[in-house]
C-alpha cells in the first residue's frame, strides 16, 4: 500500500471518529448550561423560602431541603451563596477548577437577584 493511501485512510478514520463523537454528544448539555439551570431553580427556591419566612433569605442553601445535586454545580462543588444587608442574593459556581475566572469549563457562572421586601400580610 502506498504512503498516500495510508495517509488517506488515517485521515478518513479521524473524520469518522470525530463525526461519531459529534453525533454521540449532540444532545448533551454543557456544564455551563447545567449550572445556569440549577442556579435558576435555586433562585426560585430561595424566593419561595423568603416569601414563606417574612422576606428573610435562608441562612444556607442546606435549609431549603433540596437534593444535593440541586445545590451543587456541575463539578459537584456547592454553589457559593451570599446575601447582602440589602437583600441581594449572589450565587456563584467557579467552574470545574473551583477558582474565580477562567474560560470554557473553568468559567464562572453567576446569578444575582434581590429578594422582594416582606409584606405585612
Amino acid at each position: 500500500m502506498s504512503q498516500e493511501k495510508k495517509v488517506l485512510l488515517i485521515a478518513l478514520g479521524c473524520i469518522i471518529v470525530i463525526a461519531w463523537g459529534f453525533w454521540r454528544l449532540k444532545d448533551q448539555k454543557t456544564p455551563t448550561v447545567i449550572n445556569q439551570e440549577r442556579l435558576g431553580a435555586l433562585k426560585v427556591s430561595i424566593e419561595n423560602w423568603a416569601q414563606a419566612n417574612q422576606g428573610k433569605a435562608p441562612e444556607s442553601l442546606d435549609v431549603l431541603g433540596l437534593p444535593d445535586d440541586a445545590i451543587k454545580d456541575f463539578g459537584g462543588e456547592p454553589f457559593q451563596y451570599t446575601v447582602s444587608e440589602a437583600g441581594e442574593v449572589q450565587l456563584i459556581s467557579y467552574g470545574i477548577d473551583g477558582k474565580p475566572g477562567g474560560h470554557t469549563f473553568q468559567a464562572d457562572t453567576e446569578i444575582r437577584f434581590t429578594l422582594p421586601e416582606a409584606t405585612g400580610n
